[in-house]
């Protein structure tokens, strides 16, 4: 059955603080999932000290290099979305102002284009900008115009002080585009005679639209890690290969656990699911569930960093494909 591989946050070991650890400890002394993938060159398939250790060393740079791409790949996701949010209340508010009445357009004119007379442009002034034109807004808020261009800003919640969520939202993207946003309007300043307010906001729009990009999934990322080591074991002389037992489905290629166990030991260190005693964990939650009622019986289940692999049978076979071409 394929599994999806699920997104993970945080590269726990940075590389030069790792390197140091293992260079100044004995493989006994070492976190535990890079002690068992030692176990496995060293004691199992009998590589020489020097050249497992080299080993372990490049395998953890991969696994790092792959880690930190799936978070690059979070990071980006999110941006992505507030971007999104914020891009449309942007372009909404510039319609209002657009069609606002003369009154109320000379009103945002005032208020918007003194503030790009001040100085530069940073983040400051275009918060200031944001909440200058939600004040003109309420104060005008007899106006359809208004009323619209206000509701795209202002969150009200009963009880609660109203909340200009749009500042919030600008104020919360990646410092790069806000770079971006600052220097469409310090660029837009220059034009003093013909600026109008909706063209403040109709540049902060476009400074948040989305490139479309190629964005890879978790596992491929993973995979290619797992064809990254099939060629560290291929240079050390091993074999990288898929295995099973019959009669015991839970038997793994030592490749196959090598690769999971290093990126264990990057992405997830707390992981159990290499430790040993699944059989006593499954039983205990099994007796944990039948004690609960139905609704609450789901909760008491294993979690996946106990029973789900990072480098699943799926992964394993797509990262191997390059090496061991079909015939």
């Amino acid at each position: 059955m394929r599994r999806h591989v699920q997104v993970f946050h945080l590269a726990q070991a940075r590389r030069g603080p790792l390197s140091r650890r293992l260079n100044s400890k004995p493989p006994n002394e070492w976190p535990e999932h890079i002690k068992l993938a030692w176990a496995i060159v060293h004691d199992e398939q009998l590589v020489p000290k020097a050249r497992a250790f080299q080993l372990i060393l490049d395998s953890l740079s991969a696994a790092q290099e792959c880690v930190e791409t799936i978070n690059g790949r979070s990071r980006n996701i999110v941006e992505a979305d507030s971007r999104a949010r914020a891009r449309l209340p942007f372009k909404r508010v510039a319609n209002c102002c657009r069609r606002a009445s003369t009154r109320l357009r000379r009103h945002l004119d005032e208020a918007i284009l003194s503030r790009l007379a001040q100085g530069p442009i940073d983040s400051e002034v275009i918060e200031a900008i944001i909440d200058a034109t939600a004040t003109a807004f309420e104060l005008f808020s007899e106006e359809e115009a208004a009323a619209t261009g206000s509701k795209a800003m202002i969150i009200t919640v009963k009880g609660r002080e109203p909340n200009n969520w749009l500042k919030n939202e600008y104020a919360g993207l990646r410092a790069e585009t806000q770079r971006n946003c600052e220097a469409a309007l310090s660029k837009l300043g220059k034009k003093r005679k013909s600026l109008k307010a909706h063209m403040v906001f109709d540049a902060l729009a476009a400074c948040l639209e989305n490139e479309p990009t190629r964005v890879l999934d978790p596992a491929t990322l993973i995979s290619n890690y797992v064809s990254a080591l099939a060629l560290l074991w291929q240079a050390a002389g091993l074999h990288p290969g898929r295995a099973y037992r019959e009669g015991d489905k839970s038997y793994k290629s030592k490749f196959h656990r090598y690769s999971d166990l290093i990126l264990t030991a990057v992405a997830e260190p707390w992981a159990q699911r290499h430790t040993g005693g699944l059989d006593h964990m499954h039983r205990r939650a099994s007796k944990a569930r039948a004690g609960m009622p139905r609704e609450y019986q789901a909760s008491a289940a294993l979690p996946p960093s106990v029973t789900e692999w990072l480098v699943s049978e799926h992964i394993l076979r797509k990262g191997l494909r390059p090496q061991n071409p079909r015939r």
